[in-house]
């Protein structure tokens, strides 16, 4: 009995952790990475360097309280006011879920993990 419970249990784990699925931790080595608590000096120590990383700014509306960063949409025309993202992606290796760990906003501090296609 008490290994269909375990067996369920992992099953039903198993169908939250589809690509896409935004958690709100991720084991690294021996520690772990948590949204809204760590900074990118931690990942790096937790987690080691990303295999890749990307940096995009979203425009967002002028009259909006959040952080903003102007940058030139394109020559010659006017600064774009944008939220700034910054995406880390880790290879857990063969057969695994790519991790993206997402900075927004300029912030030095974790604020989502989700998970990409599998590693071939």
């Amino acid at each position: 009995m008490k290994s269909l419970a375990t067996f369920l249990f992992c099953a039903i784990a198993a169908s939250f952790s589809s690509p896409g699925q935004a958690i709100s931790s991720l084991r690294c080595e021996s520690d772990l990475a948590i949204v809204n608590r760590d900074s990118k000096a931690s990942i790096l120590r937790k987690c080691g360097e990303p295999f890749y990383t990307e940096s995009f700014c979203v425009p967002i509306a002028s009259d909006s309280d959040t952080p903003v960063y102007l940058v030139p949409n394109m020559p010659f025309y006017p600064l774009v006011a944008c939220r700034l993202f910054e995406d880390w992606y880790y290879n857990p290796g063969s057969g695994e879920l790519v991790a993206i760990m997402r900075f927004e906003g300029g912030a030095n501090v974790l604020r989502s993990i989700r998970f990409g296609d599998r590693v071939p």
